[in-house]
């Protein structure tokens, strides 16, 4: 599959913003350019595995450079790969922790889920037998 181009626009407070013009809704914004396109990786992704098991429809076609428009002359064209095999669909996982844990977590508004994705991805990045796709999505993933 063609990889997708994002435009990518700088903000006012050094982040940057990314939106895929042929990919409706699926914007990103992170505190610096690295940040925006891994998050952009991930959720481009998302959209497109959602396309295709959600809705049972090919996800829109992917512009070329000289197909897409920039508005203003500061955007700038990043490209973004599109990797339909790995599946970003959320897995239910049942976990238990103590109760007095939990309700601390509550207070800090803290994310089970969310943490235990970060702790596995920062667990498996230091294994030594990774294969290159599975190093490929650890360390493309946010």
């Amino acid at each position: 599959m063609n990889p997708y181009i994002a435009v990518v626009k700088e903000e006012n407070d050094g982040g940057y913003y990314l939106f895929f013009p042929d990919m409706p809704n699926c914007t990103v914004y992170g505190k610096d350019l690295n940040e925006s396109i891994r998050k952009a990786y991930s959720v481009l992704n998302t959209h497109i595995n959602m396309y295709v098991s959600v809705k049972g429809k090919e996800p829109p076609k992917a512009s070329t450079y000289s197909e897409i428009h920039l508005r203003y002359p500061c955007d700038i064209l990043q490209l973004v790969p599109v990797d339909p095999l790995k599946d970003t669909t959320p897995v239910k996982k049942t976990l238990s922790i103590p109760a007095w844990l939990d309700n601390i977590g509550k207070r800090y508004s803290l994310s089970p889920s969310k943490i235990l994705k970060e702790a596995m991805i920062a667990k498996l990045r230091n294994q030594s037998d990774l294969t290159e796709r599975e190093k490929m999505e650890l360390f493309t993933e946010i």
